[in-house]
């Protein structure tokens, strides 16, 4: 970081956008009215006020768009931002939404001190995660589910993680070993049953696979399993687009080796692919979460606690 423009590789433009400037209709989020006007005042003062950004017509300028849908029609709405490196949260690769050769996924903000207080990796020290890791990840003698999720499922919301939520419970709320929690209704462990911080997260630590889809955006399913040594499964595509969501760091992290990444065609047959995957790689991929799990935390307690945002 530097005061002196002259040294600065990128200029930080300082303006959070939140959900709250955008309106949701035909089952999307469009920037609102007052969205725009919001950004093009500060774009209308970087550059009148500033001579920086007509060297590269903003190449080196960045904004962090942090809310659920991230950078979602912001540049069709002010074309002043096209090229403008976006930091978002929500890495749908289509061209209204995150552009891989252009901006930048990070992970969800977390509260992490309760997320690493039940953590293998930081509770406990050095010693427990030594051993964790010489065990081959495998610090716990069996698994009590195949499969966790507990979450919002929102049957009726169109859209909503791309309809992965609702096709797995349509398919396995009775499956055994699945152990599926819709906060909001129905489901075969009770209805409507909050589970506290420490609950939700003993929950993913007893799981072989911790399911890790999208929400309404961006989801946090994928950094709370990591956190508590649980291998996510990832399922972030959409069939009728036919493309996919960037992780946080993608281009840098190779989730390749600490996650299992699947597509929504797999889901008519999930439990025999979880059940069959073989345990080698599996205990591969939960021995790398120990080198992992740092670099996709926020290690400075923020936001909500682990569960509270479910």
């Amino acid at each position: 970081r530097t005061m002196r423009p002259s040294e600065a590789d990128y200029f930080f433009m300082p303006t959070y956008l939140s959900l709250g400037f955008y309106d949701y209709e035909f089952g999307l989020y469009w920037l609102s009215g007052r969205g725009h006007g919001f950004l093009s005042e500060m774009l209308q003062y970087v550059q009148t006020t500033w001579p920086f950004w007509k060297r590269t017509q903003g190449a080196d300028h960045i904004l962090v768009m942090t809310n659920d849908k991230g950078a979602t029609f912001i540049r069709g709405s002010v074309p002043a931002l096209k090229r403008v490196q976006l930091i978002t949260q929500w890495g749908w690769k289509r061209p209204h939404i995150h552009l891989p050769e252009l901006d930048i996924v990070v992970p969800a903000m977390l509260k992490v001190d309760k997320l690493l207080a039940e953590s293998p990796f930081a509770a406990g020290g050095a010693d427990r995660l030594a051993s964790w890791r010489e065990a081959g990840g495998a610090a716990q003698p069996s698994w009590k589910y195949l499969l966790s999720f507990v979450g919002s499922v929102r049957f009726h919301t169109p859209g909503y993680s791309m309809g992965v939520r609702q096709s797995i419970f349509r398919l396995y709320n009775e499956t055994p070993r699945f152990f599926l929690r819709d906060l909001r209704g129905d489901s075969r462990q009770g209805k409507h049953k909050q589970l506290g911080p420490k609950e939700y997260l003993g929950v993913l630590q007893q799981s072989k696979f911790c399911l890790a889809p999208s929400g309404m955006g961006f989801s946090t399913r994928s950094y709370e399993s990591i956190a508590q040594g649980c291998v996510p499964l990832v399922i972030q595509d959409d069939p009728l687009t036919n493309t996919s969501v960037d992780q946080a760091f993608e281009e840098l992290l190779p989730w390749h080796e600490f996650s299992l990444r699947l597509k929504q065609a797999d889901i008519p047959n999930l439990p025999t692919l979880l059940a069959r995957y073989p345990l080698h790689k599996w205990q591969a991929l939960r021995r790398n979460l120990a080198c992992v799990w740092p670099r996709v935390l926020w290690l400075q307690s923020d936001n909500e606690a682990p569960g509270d945002q479910l």
